[in-house]
């Protein structure tokens, strides 16, 4: 018994959805949020980007040649597979109760709950599916950003040039900071310490500014909105802008 042959609209909508989703995260996440929409999560993305056409080009290139065997459904590796696909849900739904911010989480739990029924009940291995995964992806990432709302990179830093600031250079934060000093590819050294009550899931936006003839370290929290930090910087001999 040879396998199904899949009309060609299925594997160009796969296509199609797979390239929409990928240009949309990596669009959102470099352009729109200066790399902290995925920030500590971008190796997953890239490994999904790269892998995902892997395995329906690869039934694409041997439709018709290999027969379709069902598994034994008593042997030890079907069973391992099924107590394996039990138990990655249930952490999957833990970790996004845990951490609700990150996106790579709701992507992953809305996968899961569509690649269960899909896959391992009904066996749909249709290129239809695939596209089906990476529509819900492009869905769940809109309902994440209206819910979540962080803040774009463009909206900080009018919040910081409507607080009186002129001048400003962005920085890029490690998510986990909690005191800062380097020197910018201006030349200029910036030092800014997070205070101890402050957290953000998301991370923050980094901004060397100017008011009133002195210059700034101020940070704004993607989650919250908010400036975080406004500290005064020692002259460096610098002139402001």
């Amino acid at each position: 018994m040879q396998e199904k042959k899949y009309p060609l609209r299925e594997w160009l909508f796969a296509a199609v959805m797979w390239a929409a989703f990928s240009f949309m995260l990596l669009w959102l996440h470099y352009k729109v949020y200066g790399r902290m929409l995925l920030a500590g999560d971008i190796r997953v993305f890239w490994w999904i980007v790269i892998l995902a056409p892997a395995y329906p080009l690869g039934r694409w290139l041997s439709q018709g040649s290999l027969p379709s065997e069902p598994p034994d459904r008593n042997s030890i590796a079907v069973r391992l597979c099924t107590l394996f696909w039990c138990l990655v849900p249930v952490c999957c739904f833990y970790t996004l109760l845990t951490e609700p911010y990150r996106l790579a989480v709701w992507l992953l739990a809305a996968w899961l709950v569509l690649f269960v029924p899909l896959h391992l009940r009904r066996k749909d291995n249709r290129p239809a599916a695939v596209g089906l995964l990476f529509l819900t992806g492009l869905l769940v990432t809109g309902i994440y950003l209206l819910i979540v709302h962080p803040v774009s990179a463009a909206q900080a830093e009018d919040m910081v040039r409507q607080a009186g600031y002129t001048g400003l250079y962005r920085f890029e934060l490690d998510r986990n900071w909690r005191s800062f000093e380097t020197v910018l590819d201006n030349g200029e050294t910036v030092c800014c310490a997070l205070p101890e009550t402050t957290d953000d899931p998301l991370g923050y936006y980094g901004f060397c500014a100017y008011r009133d003839g002195e210059r700034y370290c101020v940070v704004i929290s993607v989650a919250r909105g908010q400036i975080e930090v406004e500290q005064p910087q020692p002259f460096n001999g610098l002139r402001s802008e």
